[in-house]
């Protein structure tokens, strides 16, 4: 039993981490330590949901409808509007996405986990450019218009 849990959550740590080192790589205010505490605690959540309902299966359906709930919350703090701009977005739900990871490391999908990270790991730095991209395209194009485009 308590190799099976260290194993859960020490796969929600790895995979944490490795989620939050491109978000403190680039400086962001939510990086290693927050998305790996919260990919260890939704493994935990999961664990301990799967723990109660081994009759009930609805249990763990709301322990998992709980925890997005109260990741929402979470990421809905992070994100901040300053003035026209709106920021954090991309922060609040790389940690959503880490969440999920954290579930399924805690339900036993190692894989699926595995897999999820390396699409969260790949999509923040890699459609960063292409954002950029089109923010500069669109910049242009509006200052010709006369209107102001928020950055992401």
């Amino acid at each position: 039993m308590w190799n099976d849990l260290v194993m859960r959550l020490g796969v929600a740590l790895l995979l944490g981490a490795l989620i939050g080192l491109e978000r403190q790589w680039r400086s962001r205010y939510v990086g290693l330590r927050t998305n790996t505490l919260l990919t260890i605690g939704s493994a935990a959540m999961m664990y301990f949901g799967l723990a109660i309902s081994k009759n009930d299966p609805l249990n763990t359906v709301h322990v998992v409808a709980a925890i997005i709930t109260g990741i929402g919350f979470l990421g809905a703090g992070i994100i901040i509007q300053e003035g026209v701009t709106v920021r954090g977005c991309s922060t609040a739900a790389t940690l959503w996405c880490s969440v999920a990871v954290g579930l399924f490391a805690g339900a036993r999908h190692f894989m699926e986990a595995a897999i999820l990270t390396v699409f969260i790991a790949l999509a923040n730095p890699s459609l960063r450019p292409i954002v950029h991209y089109i923010n500069k395209k669109t910049s242009a194009s509006s200052e010709r218009s006369g209107q102001k485009v928020a950055a992401e």
